[in-house]
């Protein structure tokens, strides 16, 4: 599948363009997804933040959300080693939101992560912290 650039009328930032790129050299065109592939889940997710009127980076922290692998996928396309790759493409501010996504166990953590000072536990380290309320709001998906 190629990937579809359009924004719904908005412009395409080159933020975007190199966050698309680097999902393209990682190979995220040829990975299935459930229900699909991996490019319409992830433009499905920057779509459904937009909408809901979330900030650009937001929205670049979506389209992104599966580059680091997730709980529910956890062979990801580029490792959390390699995470100044995504921060080159998109920024410190959508890069965030990234890695904390890639590192939630979403059994642990999802039904309870929008409420302020309940534990989340880290799939990689198996540490337990507790986010502050703006990193829980920032999970793309």
């Amino acid at each position: 599948m190629r990937w579809d650039r359009s924004t719904g009328g908005k412009a395409v930032t080159d933020r975007t363009e190199a966050a698309v790129a680097l999902l393209e050299r990682c190979g995220a065109a040829d990975t299935e997804h459930p229900g699909g592939t991996l490019p319409a889940r992830l433009l499905r997710v920057r779509e459904r933040l937009a909408a809901r009127g979330a900030r650009p980076e937001l929205q670049l922290a979506g389209l992104c959300h599966a580059l680091h692998g997730t709980d529910g996928s956890p062979q990801g396309l580029l490792p959390l080693a390699r995470r100044h790759e995504v921060r080159a493409a998109v920024g410190d501010e959508a890069e965030e939101p990234v890695s904390f996504y890639a590192s939630c166990d979403r059994g642990a953590s999802h039904p309870e992560l929008h409420r302020p000072g309940t534990p989340f536990p880290d799939r990689f380290t198996g540490e337990t912290s507790v986010p502050p309320a703006g990193t829980r709001r920032n999970s793309p998906s």
